[in-house]
């Protein structure tokens, strides 16, 4: 009895900072994305339900990036609460040690891990592929197209966009068009303006005063051709036909790897993420372990203390995980490697943090 009420009261010192900490996590990342959905409100005119949709479809991905560091800011914050308060002193005193204490941390890190791992193995794909059919029904009832000024822009397959920036002097217009399987086309032009056609719910680009530049079969050689108006039609329903595609397909992967000779990038980045949908929710369990010794050793610092470490140990992850993109960019580490890299480090630390921390964990001193 005295160890059930001993865990719950650990998973409840768990569970107030990770809230809090998803909270704060979510608001900062909804904040960046609430220009957008006010010009969708004010401006296009969605509707409010379209809107609520959105945000409901983003957030699975969201979810995937806070869980893990939900995880280990909850366990530092908590454990660091408890050696400030020498709360940690008075549990030893009545005979539980610290390795008693990882059974409710392991319950806590289990359940957040399932969640994770289902938001990364079946919730993020099916958000995407809802988002890709929301922003189709979207265009085609608004009859807009939303492109950022100053980016490429991919709002169909096989096609390029970019426009300047409004505060510079150009006013033109680039699009790279791959739709075509005879050949590439690149066009420029100085205007353009934007079709639309309600009864047939069609739209369509004008590019005024500009030119076509061809591909053809001969190397190094291209058409020209210059025009006063040009109407291209953006065919949306063949861009969104299959919303599922962009799930990742190993088989797939492994036969465009095989085909280059393991030399296309973009093939060993899609691997990367793949073993990443694996990698990251696995975190949760690694994080929520290694908050243990972390907050055991920040205690001394404060109840803030852990927060920082925390904090801290969230940037050393991510870092570790950037700089796995570039050797997997670079072809200088294998996918799967660049992915569980930084989990394996996280492991040794773990290992390494709890043979540091149980010898001078908060002991009772007798007189």
């Amino acid at each position: 009895m005295r160890s059930l009420t001993l865990n719950r009261y650990i998973l409840s010192e768990l569970c107030l900072p990770f809230s809090l900490a998803i909270g704060g996590l979510l608001f900062v990342l909804l904040t960046r994305e609430m220009t957008r959905v006010a010009e969708l409100l004010v401006v296009q005119g969605v509707s409010t339900l379209m809107v609520l949709k959105l945000i409901a479809y983003i957030l699975p991905s969201f979810m995937i990036l806070t869980l893990p560091i939900a995880t280990l800011i909850a366990s530092t914050c908590a454990f660091s609460r408890l050696a400030a308060d020498h709360e940690l002193i008075a549990i030893q005193a009545s005979g539980i040690g610290i390795r008693q204490l990882l059974i409710p941390v392991s319950v806590f890190s289990i359940c957040i891990y399932v969640v994770a791992f289902s938001l990364s193995l079946w919730a993020q794909p099916w958000s995407g592929a809802s988002l890709k059919t929301l922003a189709l029904g979207m265009i085609k009832e608004q009859l807009m197209l939303p492109l950022d000024e100053g980016m490429f822009n991919d709002p169909v397959d096989g096609l390029m966009i970019y426009i300047p920036q409004t505060d510079t002097a150009s006013k033109g217009i680039f699009i790279a068009d791959s739709r075509n399987d005879e050949g590439n086309r690149i066009l420029v032009a100085q205007n353009w303006t934007l079709l639309s056609d309600p009864e047939s719910e069609r739209i369509g680009l004008r590019l005024i005063n500009g030119s076509i530049h061809i591909k053809t079969q001969i190397p190094n050689a291209s058409q020209r051709v210059t025009f006063d108006t040009y109407d291209m039609q953006l065919e949306f329903d063949k861009g969104f036909q299959t919303p599922m595609t962009d799930i990742l397909d190993l088989n797939g992967i492994y036969t465009r790897l095989h085909a280059s000779d393991w030399t296309d990038v973009s093939a060993l980045k899609q691997l990367e993420a793949y073993h990443r949908t694996w990698a990251i929710p696995a975190a949760c369990l690694i994080f929520g372990f290694i908050g243990v010794p972390l907050g055991v050793r920040s205690g001394v610092a404060g109840r803030i203390g852990g927060l920082g470490v925390g904090v801290a140990g969230i940037l050393f992850y991510y870092l570790l995980n950037i700089f796995g993109d570039f050797l997997v960019s670079t072809r200088t580490m294998t996918p799967w490697i660049a992915a569980w890299l930084p989990n394996a480090i996280f492991i040794v630390l773990s290992a390494f943090l709890f043979r540091l921390v149980l010898p001078s964990a908060p002991q009772l001193r007798y007189r």
